[in-house]
């Protein structure tokens, strides 16, 4: 089987996304304009609380049934350094147990941002998925726009620089950016692009606004949700190619609460169980 970092890609299809998420949706991603210091002022809204928990489920399609594959949880504190306060973004995949033989995932996502800005500071991942193992660190100075980064792979360590300008966020954080735009004064078409950190290179994923939309949201019954389509176009993530939806709760959280993506391999689904 190839070895595919399933989290990431989902994410990736998020942003990310979830996303992504990756993750996730990947998750999860917003060019053909880019926001200017004002424009980024008027449309920030922070949603992130302290101790927020969300926890999503991924399927997948195996011949023609969607079938739950695994659990991802995505929860949210305060942390204090010597200098200043941030938020650690949290965000876990495990496989269900009865996967694991046949393909085990335990997956780790950590994102240290600014409690103003969302800006991330510190990133990390650690990828355990059916033997597969890779940890990844980066850290942001954004006085010489400069990211560290340290990469271990089959138990090789890599350093090197990243030279940035602009915003830019990893994989996690950049699943919070979209939460914070104010979809309200959004006109249907409106295309968002965004920089996206991902071990260590930087990749513009666009995102199109498409109105709204009721879904139905598991225990919560039917929401309305604001709806974006993905788009990835770059050859580093071909393996994301194919239609991809995210819907975002039309509230002032503006939580995820599906991601629909079509993948070379199938299909792919993460749906919010529990927040």
């Amino acid at each position: 089987m190839v070895k595919i970092e399933i989290f990431e890609l989902i994410l990736k299809l998020i942003i990310k996304v979830i996303s992504m998420l990756k993750i996730v949706l990947v998750i999860i991603i917003f060019s053909l304009f880019s926001f200017s210091a004002k424009e980024s002022a008027e449309t920030f809204k922070p949603v992130i609380t302290d101790g927020e928990n969300l926890t999503f489920v991924a399927s997948y399609n195996m011949s023609g049934l969607m079938t739950d594959i695994a659990e991802i949880q995505s929860v949210t504190s305060k942390v204090s350094t010597k200098t200043k306060t941030l938020y650690r973004l949290k965000c876990t995949a495990s496989s269900y147990s009865k996967w694991d033989t046949y393909f085990k995932i335990r997956d780790l996502y950590e994102s240290y941002i600014t409690i103003d800005t969302y800006k991330p500071v510190i990133s990390k991942k650690n990828i355990d998925e059916g033997g597969y193992k890779k940890e990844v660190s980066s850290t942001f100075n954004y006085s010489n726009k400069i990211i560290k980064n340290k990469v271990i792979k089959h138990g090789k360590e890599d350093s090197f620089d990243t030279v940035f300008q602009g915003s830019l966020y990893d994989l996690v954080s950049s699943v919070y950016h979209i939460r914070t735009l104010d979809y309200d004064k959004f006109t249907v078409g409106k295309v968002i692009a965004i920089s996206v950190l991902i071990d260590g290179k930087i990749h513009k994923i666009n995102a199109k606004y498409l109105g709204t939309e009721n879904i139905s949201v598991g225990k919560y019954g039917n929401k309305k949700c604001y709806k974006l389509s993905i788009s990835v176009n770059e050859k580093e993530l071909k393996k994301a190619a194919g239609s991809k939806f995210i819907w975002l709760i039309a509230d002032s959280k503006r939580v995820p609460a599906l991601i629909k993506a079509e993948i070379p391999i199938g299909s792919v689904q993460v749906r919010l169980s529990n927040m």
